[in-house]
């Protein structure tokens, strides 16, 4: 049977954020600090083991923003083209609060690739050699024009 990964990563992390709910202990900031790095930690190595690409956790993400800031993210990982980011609280106060931060820095992500949607740089290749750097550095292969392969990437 076949099972989607990003699905049972997100099964697996509910059973685990219940898990480590149950348990209430001592001072409730430091516990909530010792929580999230916890489950970030849980979260990367759930991600490796369901073969997903996770970043390490608590990275900062190096992709444009609108704004020019970068943005950490409790625990992130990639399934193919797409990213998923997660950020984890165990806080007395209401998760509404945290929700307005956290769509904040995903919109400003998204704000920067639409923006810049539509500016590429090109790049031509004529040797082996040439074309593994290109997409080493991050360039798409588009097409052959006169036995030089044409490369681009988002600006």
């Amino acid at each position: 049977m076949y099972e989607d990964p990003v699905g049972s990563l997100l099964c697996r992390l509910y059973l685990l954020v219940c898990s480590k709910l149950s348990v209430k202990k001592g001072n409730h900031i430091a516990e909530g600090h010792k929580f999230e790095d916890e489950t970030s930690e849980q979260i990367y190595h759930l991600a490796l083991e369901l073969g997903l690409e996770p970043n390490p956790p608590r990275m900062t993400l190096q992709l444009p923003t609108l704004s020019g800031n970068l943005h950490q993210f409790d625990a992130s990982f990639r399934s193919g083209k797409n990213i998923f980011v997660i950020e984890c609280k165990n806080t007395r106060l209401a998760a509404k609060d945290y929700v307005y931060y956290f769509n904040a820095k995903i919109l400003d992500y998204v704000l920067a690739i639409k923006k810049g949607s539509d500016e590429f740089v090109c790049k031509v290749a004529t040797t082996v050699e040439e074309v593994c750097k290109l997409v080493e550095a991050g360039f798409e292969y588009i097409c052959d024009i006169n036995d030089a392969k044409v490369f681009r990437k988002r600006k």
